[in-house]
């Protein structure tokens, strides 16, 4: 597991640092990189994460001033679980369509729906029940959350690719360096030294 920081408000090269683990000990390892080259932790004012506990407790120590802003991805992820949750609750009271279980979890405009599963859908819709309503809620999740995470998103599929065309890494510290060259000044640096 590697972490990714990013500058939101750069347009272009947004990574600033990467480093190998999650949670607290990244968090703490951000903040000493901030100071040790002139930056300010206290100067962070807003931190994009999960709902881990531990990236929570390492923002509220090391970037005491940050607001946390919780990914949509997190967001939509738990709500797709608090979802099949009312799904079984209420197919044993009520009884639902066997093709119903994956249809609520599979991503409706993919286009990887089956037919019984699109029937499966619209009886769920019209039946009005709690299913239904959390199922309209979790797609209108999934919606803001393509808008809202795009750039974050395209990051990390820029990323991915680079790791999945050099099929893997030998180590963490090979793909860290894959990803300041793909996000950060680095790579236009070197480009231009190249050229000169």
């Amino acid at each position: 597991m590697i972490t990714v920081f990013l500058d939101m408000q750069r347009k272009h090269e947004p990574v600033i640092f990467a480093v190998p683990g999650h949670g607290k000990a990244a968090i703490t390892a951000f903040s000493a990189f901030l100071a040790a080259h002139g930056g300010d932790p206290d100067n962070v004012v807003e931190v994009v994460c999960d709902m881990s506990q531990a990236f929570l407790s390492g923002v509220a120590e090391n970037l005491p001033n940050a607001e946390v802003t919780v990914d949509w991805f997190h967001i939509v992820q738990t709500f797709t679980k608090a979802l099949d949750g009312v799904r079984k609750k209420e197919g044993r009271e009520k009884g639902h369509p066997k093709a119903l279980r994956w249809a609520v979890l599979k991503t409706l405009d993919n286009g990887n729906l089956t037919a019984k599963q699109i029937a499966a859908l619209q009886e769920l819709v019209a039946d009005q029940g709690a299913t239904g309503d959390a199922w309209v809620i979790k797609e209108k999740l999934r919606w803001i959350s393509g808008l809202t995470n795009a750039r974050l998103e395209g990051m990390n599929g820029l990323f991915q690719a680079a790791r999945s065309r050099a099929h893997g890494y030998r180590n963490e510290a090979n793909f860290i360096a894959m990803i300041y060259l793909i996000g950060s000044p680095v790579g236009r640096l070197l480009d231009q030294a190249k050229s000169t």
